[in-house]
């Protein structure tokens, strides 16, 4: 048995689309299947009729932001309702942390560069088949020769930080299990950074 449960589409930073990525995963004899965007689970209902139609079994997830200590932490939550709504706000409310990083990305970057614009950008629809972020595909709309995580370059140069913080892993992993699915700790081995978090997490309680 073949399974990949940890895939992006070009609703967060991959670069295929949900139609490709079942597409692919057919082609290599995937048989099990979890699209797992950073923060949106825009891409669930075409990969869903994707996988229906070539025989691939979906399990639906998403990649979710959280606070830990002094950093981040990704948490992949499976199998979740995904119209609870204590679900939907919180992947609506991280994405706009994110999306307001890159708003005060590009208003200071146009102190810069006069061929910037805050009020352009805001108008600007990302081009999803770039993948990536708004504010990136934007830079790139723009002459910016950028991939990801090189963009990543440009909100550290500039100082960019969050407004307010993400959800904290226990409140995310609590509201995980309330949604009934299952949290676990994304790529806990480039995550954790040298400190010894895991059983801090495993033993998180309510």
């Amino acid at each position: 048995m073949s399974v990949d449960l940890h895939i992006h589409t070009y609703f967060s930073d991959g670069t295929l689309s949900p139609e490709e990525v079942v597409a692919e995963a057919y082609e290599k004899g995937i048989q099990y299947i979890s699209v797992c965007d950073h923060n949106t689970i825009g891409a669930h209902e075409r990969c869903e009729a994707a996988c229906n139609q070539l025989g691939v079994t979906l399990i639906k997830g998403v990649e979710i932001d959280a606070s830990y200590e002094n950093g981040a932490q990704h948490i992949l939550a499976y199998s979740c309702d995904f119209t609870n709504k204590e679900m939907l706000t919180l992947l609506h409310e991280h994405i706009e942390i994110m999306e307001q990083l890159s708003v005060n990305l590009i208003e200071k970057m146009s102190k810069d560069y006069d061929f910037l614009s805050l009020a352009e950008y805001t108008k600007y629809k990302r081009v999803l088949d770039n993948g990536g972020w708004k504010g990136i595909d934007y830079l790139k709309s723009k002459g910016f020769h950028i991939t990801y995580p090189e963009c990543m370059k440009f909100y550290k140069d500039y100082h960019c930080e969050m407004e307010k913080p993400f959800y904290h892993v226990k409140e995310v992993c609590n509201i995980i299990k309330n949604a009934g699915g299952y949290a676990v700790l994304a790529h806990p081995f480039d995550r954790l950074n040298g400190q010894n978090l895991m059983e801090d997490l495993v033993t998180l309680k309510e």
